[in-house]
C-alpha cells in the first residue's frame, strides 16, 4: 500500500515504531513476501510480555505490578509506558487514521507487537 510505504519512509516515525507496525501487519506494508522467513520464526501465540505491556486486568500480571509498586523500576516502567502510548497516538493520528486498513490496528496489538520486539 502506498500509504503504508509512506509511514515506513517518514523520517519523523522512529525506526522501532516502524518495526512494531510491520510486526502488526506485514501485508499492509508489503513485507509479507520479503520478510516471510523472519516473520514465520516469530511466536504465533502470546509472546513473552514485557513489563511495559502488563495489564492490571490479568491476575498474574496484576500480581507482578503489585510487587513492583513503590520501586524505581515501577516508576521507570510507568514513565516509558506513557511515552509508548503517546507515540502510538501520534502515529495513529498522523498516519494510520487516513490509511486504508489502518483502522485494523489496535492498542492491544501494538503493545503485543512491542512486547515481541522487546523480549
Amino acid at each position: 500500500s502506498s500509504k503504508g510505504a509512506s509511514v515506513l519512509n517518514d523520517g519523523g516515525v522512529d525506526p522501532w515504531m516502524k518495526l512494531v507496525l510491520c510486526l502488526m501487519s506485514p501485508s499492509l506494508f508489503g513485507l509479507d513476501g520479503k520478510w516471510s522467513a523472519f516473520l514465520d520464526m516469530l511466536p504465533k501465540t502470546s509472546p513473552r510480555k514485557h513489563p511495559l505491556t502488563y495489564s492490571a486486568g490479568d491476575p498474574q500480571e496484576a500480581s507482578a505490578i503489585k510487587y513492583l509498586k513503590g520501586t524505581s523500576v515501577a516508576d521507570r516502567i510507568e514513565s516509558y509506558r506513557f511515552y509508548l502510548l503517546s507515540a502510538w497516538e501520534d502515529v495513529v493520528n498522523a498516519h494510520l487514521a487516513a490509511m486504508a486498513g489502518g483502522d485494523a490496528f489496535t492498542r492491544a496489538d501494538y503493545l503485543e507487537a512491542f512486547g515481541c520486539l522487546k523480549t
